[in-house]
């Protein structure tokens, strides 16, 4: 989901990290001025490995967050330094990603999944603490959370079919007619 990754990026970025951005193809919008360092085209990157390896001069990656999944994901994976963490928060990808054991044992990097931790129950006491910590820092930050579209709720087919079709117009919100 672009709208997650610009996100994620902006935030990195504003903590002084370096965020190379992966996508399918450049759109309209300028990655770079949204926090990423670098940006690499997988459409036209035929060796992603060796791609990211350029784009590190070599250090590889300390981390990856992945919302696609599939032979992109195996690459990065592979590029992670010593100790490196993966995190997946979805699977679009059609083919599964594959790494040897050793690409993880090796290395002793950690691939763990992120699900959407609020959605089935609320914030309880116990996170308070780390949610004041994320608004904190994220409260000065100018992020930029492109909308694409309010559909009345008849009109979810077209909502999908745009959203699939141009994921980086951004998000499509639904207006729900009052009861």
């Amino acid at each position: 989901n672009s709208t997650v990754a610009i996100r994620i990026s902006q935030y990195a970025a504003a903590r002084g990290l370096r965020v190379l951005s992966l996508v399918r193809r450049r759109g309209p919008r300028d990655l770079e001025a949204l926090g990423a360092s670098a940006v690499l085209e997988t459409e036209l990157t035929p060796d992603l490995d060796a791609a990211v390896k350029g784009a590190t001069g070599g250090a590889g990656l300390r981390a990856v967050i992945d919302g696609v999944g599939g032979p992109a994901f195996s690459a990065l994976a592979r590029r992670l330094q010593l100790g490196g963490r993966a995190v997946i928060y979805g699977g679009l990808h059609p083919e599964p990603f594959q790494l040897h054991a050793y690409d993880v044992l090796l290395k002793t990097i950690d691939i763990t999944s992120y699900i959407y931790r609020y959605f089935f129950k609320p914030p309880g006491d116990e996170d308070v603490a780390y949610l004041q910590q994320l608004f904190a820092v994220s409260s000065h930050l100018n992020i930029q959370a492109p909308v694409a579209g309010h559909h009345p709720l008849s009109d979810f087919r077209a909502a999908i079919d745009e959203t699939l079709r141009r994921p980086e117009q951004g998000k499509r919100f639904f207006r729900m007619a009052p009861a």
